[in-house]
């Protein structure tokens, strides 16, 4: 007896606390009354959860992303230049009456651009139910009916969704260019005493053709001949020799030389020439010192009697520091003997290159003359050697006249102007390419 009492004392207490607080109409019984059973009063309570529950959308964060659409096809040019000349033989002597020159270019183009469609963003703000349950008519509107659910215990809560991202894509067109040096053909007609006409067609392609004898240069653009030297004791030699310093090539050309007494500074006067080789000639030393006449420059080395040969620490104004050394290829690989033991061979290529041993390459270029016209142009092709044998690779990225080789090496030339130039390719932590000489005509 004395417990249903203190259940029926604390239910009353209860039931005033309510009342206190909360209007007991009939919006309140119709949310929060047991009438409809347990169940649904459950149903009710997570009714009202639902209704006093908003969802914060934020705005959403715009991102702009630029993207350069290449075209699927790029752009070939190529060139064709025909040439026509009308010669007229007359008692013997001939004679130009008409000269035409005429230049095609031909361009195709095929440009696919691909964009990706751009969609509206979602819209942002605070979402709040406001449609109320059937069962809750009672409820005069959705005020009423939140204020009854707070009665049933039912507590507001917001939830932010995340921030959503839109990436808005415009895309630009890039124009890929790629140009194709044909090769130039030329058709010349001939007339006979104008009585038979006959047509040839030659193709000129540019080719390696030999330089001048004796054609060599110094570091100041000055042209030598490299055939001048006086070989002194003999068997002379020829071969071609070139000297890279830090900034600028000190002799580039053929050289004519022969066994020779040098004399440095530092390491005294000693015979150079061969060093007991089955046949004395010309060396890599004495070539530098026949060199070092025609260019006036001079050079220093200590000798080691050992080895009965000297080591080369400085050539021109450049000497060698602690961890910068002079260092000497022949045919792009270093040599295993020193100067004046390594007997080069005509036509052989020798180079003293400064700081060799921290190089990435050594770079060659093909062909090394190019005789044009004007208007027309060449390829040429860079690549690089690793000094530890002598086979090429191509080189991408050598600058060649302000032009930037390809992944194959490939760099155009166009002959704009009259004259002879004398052109290299370089890269960045390579040795430069030998001169490239460029005859353009008229």
């Amino acid at each position: 007896m004395k417990s249903f009492t203190t259940l029926l004392f604390l239910a009353y207490g209860a039931s005033v606390a309510v009342a206190a607080g909360c209007s007991a109409d009939n919006c309140a019984r119709a949310v929060t009354g047991n009438q409809r059973g347990i169940i649904a009063q459950s149903s009710a309570k997570k009714d009202c959860s639902a209704f006093l529950k908003a969802t914060v959308y934020p705005s959403t964060v715009t991102s702009t992303v630029l993207v350069t659409v290449f075209p699927a096809t790029a752009t070939y040019t190529s060139f064709s230049t025909v040439a026509t000349a009308i010669l007229t033989v007359i008692d013997g002597t001939s004679t130009i009456v008409a000269s035409t020159e005429i230049t095609t270019e031909t361009v195709a183009t095929v440009t696919i651009n691909r964009k990706r469609a751009i969609t509206s963003p979602p819209t942002s703000g605070t979402v709040k139910p406001t449609s109320i349950p059937t069962y809750a008519s009672a409820c005069s509107g959705r005020v009423r009916y939140s204020s009854a659910c707070s009665c049933f215990g039912a507590t507001r809560t917001t939830v932010t969704m995340p921030t959503p991202t839109f990436i808005k894509t415009i895309s630009v067109s890039a124009t890929a260019s790629a140009t194709i040096v044909s090769l130039v053909t030329y058709t010349s007609i001939y007339s006979q005493t104008i009585i038979q006409t006959v047509t040839t067609t030659t193709t000129a392609q540019s080719t390696a053709t030999a330089t001048a004898v004796g054609n060599a240069y110094c570091a100041n653009g000055n042209s030598v001949n490299g055939l001048s030297p006086h070989c002194q004791i003999g068997p002379c030699s020829t071969f071609n020799l070139r000297i890279e310093g830090p900034s600028d090539t000190t002799y580039e050309g053929v050289i004519y030389t022969g066994p020779e007494q040098i004399t440095t500074a530092s390491g005294g006067t000693h015979l150079c020439n061969g060093q007991g080789a089955s046949s004395p000639s010309g060396t890599a030393t004495t070539s530098l010192a026949d060199a070092g006449g025609l260019c006036r420059f001079d050079f220093d080395g200590t000798y080691d009697s050992q080895f009965n040969d000297f080591f080369i620490t400085r050539i021109g104004a450049t000497a060698q520091p602690s961890n910068q050394f002079w260092g000497l290829l022949l045919n792009s690989v270093f040599t295993p003997t020193g100067g004046c033991q390594t007997q080069p061979q005509p036509g052989d290529e020798l180079l003293w290159a400064f700081d060799a041993f921290n190089a990435n390459g050594f770079l060659d270029i093909k062909p090394r003359t190019i005789n044009l016209r004007l208007g027309q142009l060449a390829e040429l092709t860079v690549t690089s050697s690793s000094g530890s044998n002598a086979g090429q690779v191509p080189v991408s990225g050598a600058l060649f006249n302000n032009l930037v080789s390809d992944s194959r090496g490939r760099v155009a030339y166009a002959a704009n102007q009259i004259g002879t130039f004398k052109l290299k390719a370089t890269k960045n932590a390579s040795i430069r390419s030998p001169a490239v000489v460029i005859n353009v005509n008229a």
